[in-house]
């Protein structure tokens, strides 16, 4: 199902944002190493084995990456410690990983924008259909009324994830002006749609949709990269 922004910041609003998702088994918390702690989980097949495969999303929980925050503005500490990706794949004899990278999950907090609010809180991973989908929730609490909330698609291809999908959709949250753009890598082609708000005595035009070619790079893995690349 397909959420428009507007709607899913109501569904956050009313605790019924659609990222809910069923734990993996316990024995995979045993790759949980010490120093890190489990955040978020998701189970579901990747590799189209019929078992079901677990994502983690680990942090460490390192005190020496609790800072103060100095600006004044936002939270009173800063939580920068790393964050980890693990994907385990279930087989016969057990568990085996298939992916660490601690390149893509951004920290809790942003030393550059304390007002920054922690990107999974309205984000997180799922498994849908195979794929792997890593939503980021991006809106500050002060100094600035846009949010973007970013959802990128991975599929398994010869042993690593590769980017298929990147959905954007930002929202002006004092004039309710959204913007929206949905990338297919596999065909190539970008979708933009913009809503533009306008005053009351005025008629809302219709949503303004265009289609472009991507003339840029069209292969990406996650093991290589970062979500503000």
């Amino acid at each position: 199902m397909r959420t428009s922004f507007f709607s899913f910041v109501l569904l956050v609003a009313m605790g019924t944002a659609p990222f809910a998702h069923a734990g993996p088994a316990a024995s995979v918390k045993a790759w949980v190493p010490a120093g890190w702690k489990l955040i978020q989980d998701a189970s579901g097949d990747l590799d189209g084995d019929g078992l079901d495969d677990a994502v983690l999303v680990l942090e460490r929980t390192d005190p020496a990456n609790i800072v103060a925050n100095e600006g004044g503005l936002g939270t009173s500490e800063l939580n920068l410690n790393p964050r980890r990706l693990l994907v385990l794949f279930q087989g016969p004899s057990g568990w085996r990983k298939g992916l660490q990278t601690d390149r893509f999950l951004p920290t809790e907090h942003d030393a550059d924008s304390p007002c920054l609010a922690d990107p999974l809180d309205e984000g997180g991973v799922t498994i849908q259909r195979g794929v792997l989908v890593i939503d980021l929730h991006y809106w500050l609490s002060c100094g600035s009324w846009a949010a973007t909330h970013r959802s990128f698609r991975f599929r398994l291809e010869q042993g690593r994830f590769r980017l298929i999908g990147q959905d954007t959709q930002s929202f002006l949250r004092n004039t309710g002006e959204e913007s929206a753009s949905s990338i297919n890598y596999l065909t190539g082609r970008k979708k933009t749609t913009e809503t533009l708000m306008v005053s009351d005595e005025q008629v809302q035009p219709k949503p303004r949709t265009t289609w472009t070619r991507l003339t840029g790079p069209r292969t990406f893995y996650l093991d290589r990269m970062r979500a503000g690349d």
